[in-house]
């Protein structure tokens, strides 16, 4: 989960289209791209539609644990036992999909984030 974890909806900049991310060490204004400002949007609109936008509200409310569990319960129903630190495995999975998919977006995302 990561940095997504700790997104509040006054970390997203709608008029300069980015989303701003807390590091360890500074913090990372990143590009929104168009499916994920799709995405917020549609959510923000839920929420207020529903009553239950807040500004300061975390855009994710689930935690690390709670994910897991949700990970590791489906795995069991497809007959697949997990292991220890599905969520880690899982992230490195899909930094090595997107790897071989496009590498030159990979680099462009890092070079944006300054890493």
């Amino acid at each position: 989960m990561g940095d997504g974890s700790g997104l509040h909806w006054y970390d997203i900049n709608w008029m300069q289209n980015t989303i701003t991310l807390m590091g360890k060490k500074k913090e990372h204004s990143i590009p929104m791209v168009k499916p994920l400002r799709n995405a917020l949007s549609t959510e923000m609109q839920d929420r207020i539609n529903n009553k239950t936008f807040d500004i300061d509200d975390l855009i994710i409310h689930y935690i690390s644990a709670t994910v897991t569990k949700k990970i590791k319960s489906a795995l069991k129903e497809i007959g697949f036992y997990s292991f220890r630190n599905v969520v880690h495995m899982l992230r490195h999975t899909t930094a090595t999909m997107i790897l071989e998919q496009d590498f030159k977006t990979l680099f462009r995302s890092n070079f944006l984030l300054g890493l």
